[in-house]
């Protein structure tokens, strides 16, 4: 009696799991980008808005008289909330770009 032809079985437990497993590291390195991107974009902003805030009081500069009371909101600002230990000067000037 004759046998039938055998076939050839490969039973390859994980395979799937590796290549799972690199898209998965593609993914969280695409989210990082994405993250990193975003940060970057944040930076810039606030820089922006800090630009815009030292301008703004550049051109409040002319509104400095000894009798402004602008002047001592400065002061008090420096001195108490930013706990400046210095000596502390406020000159009224003229800025011109």
């Amino acid at each position: 009696m004759r046998r039938p032809p055998r076939t050839l079985t490969f039973h390859q437990r994980g395979g799937m799991s590796v290549t799972m497993m690199l898209v998965m590291a593609g993914l969280v390195t695409m989210l990082g980008l994405v993250e990193v991107g975003y940060l970057l974009w944040a930076k810039r902003d606030a820089q922006k808005v800090a630009d815009l805030a030292a301008l703004a009081g550049a051109q409040r500069l002319d509104l400095c008289t000894s009798g402004n009371s602008d002047n001592t909101a400065a002061r008090q600002n420096a001195l108490q909330e930013n706990r400046f230990g210095g000596q502390l000067d406020v000159r009224c000037g003229n800025w011109n770009a």
